[in-house]
């Protein structure tokens, strides 16, 4: 009786850990469900100077095209899914893809000069 109980216990303990690898595959760890699920749109992948490939989300939600757009610079990894680098306001002509994100490397860590703020 005792084994069973310790079994089902692992058992759904295994089950929330894949729920919940599954659902940071989708939405990254640092990003909030709503925006990210609804409102963003991708962007141009950023390569690292070792190969590292991050992808980029704006969130294009309808009152943003009036200022500076959020952004968020993910990465992702085999075990842990999807996470949050980098986030920010940019400029509309970088949220737009009118012009290309201007950044440095911090080894394998992109830096961008992100806008003061919303507006």
């Amino acid at each position: 009786m005792k084994y069973k109980l310790l079994i089902v216990v692992a058992c759904i303990l295994l089950m929330l850990l894949f729920c919940m690898r599954l659902y940071y595959e989708f939405v990254p760890r640092g990003a909030s469900l709503e925006p990210f699920v609804g409102y963003s749109r991708e962007l141009s992948t950023i390569n690292s100077p070792a190969g590292k490939t991050y992808r980029v989300f704006v969130n294009d939600a309808g009152a943003m095209h009036s200022g500076n757009h959020w952004v968020w610079v993910v990465g992702h990894h085999w075990l842990t899914g999807r996470s949050v680098i980098l986030e920010g306001y940019v400029t509309p002509q970088y949220a737009t893809g009118e012009a290309e994100l201007v950044l440095q490397w911090q080894g394998e860590v992109p830096v961008i000069q992100f806008a003061a703020g919303r507006s």
